[in-house]
């Protein structure tokens, strides 16, 4: 079986106080994906939200919700 690979290119999109990181992979398992920055993995919390979404054709779409909050 071929490894995961992702599909296009990873993409960076801001709506509504939330930076959003999404990346299509292909032959991904989603029970066995982890987010890292550097080399610490990531955890959900109140700031920090992942999700899939099947694709169709053997895709998936992560992502991953950074909520963001401005002191005015």
């Amino acid at each position: 079986m071929a490894p995961p690979s992702i599909y296009g290119e990873p993409k960076i999109r801001s709506e509504n106080g939330s930076v959003f990181l999404e990346v299509v992979v292909t032959g991904a398992d989603v029970s066995k994906i982890q987010w890292f920055f550097g080399a610490d993995e990531l955890e959900e919390n109140e700031f920090l939200k992942f999700s899939n979404s099947d694709e169709g054709g053997n895709r998936t779409l992560f992502v991953a919700e950074i909520k963001v909050s401005f002191i005015s």
